[in-house]
């Protein structure tokens, strides 16, 4: 079984990003579905890896338009082309920064693609054919010690209008838990977190928001398990998440064990969170 080790203990990159142009140097346009809320057609990132990969990071930008729903979900899969399959699912991208605003929607996940492999990304979105560029870093050829990856990460919680459950943060202070999924019916180990807006278009402070995210019975017994810090402000951009990476919390698949979510904030507007998890 292939092993995870830690970012800066990883070989070689490779990425789809070029140095021709500065379009090139952001990555691939994705368009999302005719439909929408509908997968698009996958789009190649990569022709065949150089080597196994470890990791995988993932920048979506061009997404952001200003006073505008731009609820967004990208796919990373792994195959020859018509033959797919899902290694990342439904990424939260809402609001990703514009190509000229200095920043971006980043994230790393652990996870195995086998050297030769071709690398894709499709996406859906509320608007239709909506676009993003997605830029991609493979890390490869790792030495060293490590924990097992994920051969895929799947996203928990119901996807409405191609974004997230609704979660009502307090002011300056953590809400209530929210269940995200509860039951869990798998028995995962890693644990990642995505935001966004839901369907609100006048975010009407700039503020940092904090994610935690926790296992439990019930929202009156949950664990902290792992905390993410998002950003967002009055033009409706969001960046982060910071760290990038996700937590390793190994957890029973239970008929009372559930995964939640709580938010804390500069305001009280429900905002939506996914999960992303790793057997």
């Amino acid at each position: 079984m292939p092993l995870w080790i830690p970012p800066n203990a990883l070989g070689k990159t490779e990425s789809n990003v070029a140095v021709t142009s500065d379009a090139t140097r952001k990555g691939t346009t994705i368009t999302a579905g005719a439909t929408a809320h509908t997968k698009g057609a996958w789009v190649q990132l990569l022709a065949a890896t150089d080597e196994d990969t470890y990791g995988i990071t993932v920048r979506v930008r061009d997404v952001h338009t200003a006073a505008t729903v731009t609820s967004y979900l990208l796919d990373i899969g792994s195959g020859p082309a018509a033959s797919e399959v899902v290694v990342i699912e439904d990424l939260d991208c809402d609001a990703a920064p514009a190509g000229s605003e200095v920043s971006a929607r980043s994230y790393f996940f652990p996870g195995f693609i086998p050297k030769g492999e071709r690398v894709a990304a499709r996406a859906q979105s509320l608007i239709v054919s909506d676009v993003s560029t997605v830029g991609i870093w493979l890390h490869q050829a790792a030495e060293g010690w490590g924990m097992e990856v994920p051969s895929l990460w799947e996203r928990l919680g119901a996807v409405t209008a191609s974004h997230g459950v609704s979660v009502t943060p307090a002011l300056n202070a953590f809400g209530s838990w929210t269940a995200i999924l509860d039951p869990i019916t798998k028995p995962y180990r890693w644990w990642h977190v995505g935001f966004d807006r839901l369907a609100d278009t006048t975010i009407l402070v700039n503020t940092q928001v904090m994610i935690e995210l926790g296992l439990g019975d019930t929202a009156a017994a949950v664990s902290t398990i792992g905390m993410w810090e998002f950003a967002k402000n009055s033009a409706e951009i969001i960046s982060g998440p910071w760290p990038a990476g996700p937590v390793y919390a190994p957890a029973v698949a239970d008929t009372a064990l559930g995964v939640y979510a709580r938010i804390a904030a500069g305001g009280v507007e429900p905002r939506g969170v996914l999960v992303y998890a790793g057997e």
